[in-house]
């Protein structure tokens, strides 16, 4: 399992209203703790969305031919997303959700998945749509 020193992200001091809580000062989010950011979103699944994290050509996880054919479908269009099983998980998470995980793919994940910063508004939604609290 891959992993990088920014694994572990404490979110900004920042006020932050996320729906009707009001988040004041420093909240920790341990994404090794979480996974939620790695499941289809259920306004994906509520439109039959079944791929979602794209996956550019200059993606280094491209040049790893053994995980392009695990971890990534090629579109008849062309594109290029990461797999997800049956649950919606991307296939390179590694545990369980809210429990203990990890990305089996870390320093070669995708753009969007670099995108997601632990207690953004991204996360907090993944983690409220998955049930995880704390």
């Amino acid at each position: 399992m891959l992993t990088g020193p920014e694994y572990v992200r404490q979110a900004g001091s920042r006020p932050e209203r996320i729906g009707s809580e009001v988040v004041d000062g420093p909240a920790p989010f341990d994404c090794t703790r979480c996974g939620a950011c790695c499941v289809n979103p259920l306004e994906n699944e509520a439109v039959g969305f079944r791929t979602w994290v794209e996956v550019d050509d200059r993606a280094p996880i491209l040049k790893r031919k053994d995980l392009v054919k695990k971890l990534v479908v090629i579109h008849s269009d062309g594109t290029k997303r990461m797999r997800l099983d049956q649950g919606g998980r991307c296939m390179a998470l590694k545990g369980a959700l809210g429990k203990k995980v990890g990305c089996a793919v870390y320093a070669l994940r995708p753009h969007p998945c670099r995108r997601v910063q632990a207690g953004d508004s991204d996360c907090r939604k993944y983690r409220r749509e998955r049930g995880i609290t704390d």
